[in-house]
């Protein structure tokens, strides 16, 4: 015959086996991840450097920033005001070396942050 716990009408039984299934899974899941790499993204890592260009777009989600090496797109996401055609800016660059975050970000800084 069943025994009842409390009012909710919880079965003794039912209950220790529940406990006893998640602690046997958990066991198992421990042992096995013990061996192997996380299987969810870990801190990402950035190389950084620090570039310079003029304003040679602004449209309506970003800008172009050209200079003598390159062209480059920054999102307005990035940028912390609005910018003009014809303005020099200069941003530290991030490129993802590790990790599944943002693969390249901008942040605007001063050319006195910039070591210029």
């Amino acid at each position: 015959m069943l025994e009842f716990d409390g009012e909710h009408g919880e079965d003794k039984a039912t209950s220790g086996g529940l406990i006893m299934r998640k602690l046997l899974a958990l066991t198992l899941s421990t042992g096995l991840l013990a061996g192997c790499e996380l299987p969810f993204p870990q801190a990402c890592k950035y190389d950084t450097s620090i570039v310079s260009g003029t304003v040679t777009e602004v449209a309506e989600w970003h800008i172009i920033v050209e200079n003598d090496v390159e062209t480059f797109q920054v999102d307005y996401y990035d940028l912390g005001r609005e910018m003009t055609v014809g303005e020099t800016v200069t941003f530290e660059r991030g490129l993802i070396t590790q990790g599944t975050c943002v693969p390249v970000y901008y942040t605007e800084v001063t050319p006195d942050a910039a070591g210029d």
